[in-house]
């Protein structure tokens, strides 16, 4: 069995967030828990484009459903998990 290096992904991962903060201002928690929890909570239409874009690409990639919530059980932080 190989070993992976995530080494390089890791890294493309944290300056690619980054330059995302640089670009628009926000952090990662705006982007991937506050623009989903506002659509569930029926506030699309307060999205700012680049947040409905935002929204758009992460139910693109299943990150979340049309309405909000997180597909992956590992991108809900509130959730707990048993150890």
């Amino acid at each position: 069995m190989k070993p992976n290096n995530f080494s390089q992904k890791l890294w493309d991962n944290i300056l690619n967030q980054a330059e995302m903060n640089m670009e628009d201002g926000t952090c990662s928690l705006h982007r991937n828990i506050v623009i989903p929890m506002m659509v569930k909570q029926g506030r699309y239409s307060e999205l700012k484009d680049w947040e409905k874009v935002f929204f758009y690409d992460g139910y693109r990639l299943g990150k979340w459903n049309k309405d909000g919530i997180h597909n992956d059980e590992r991108s809900n932080p509130f959730k707990e998990r048993l150890v």
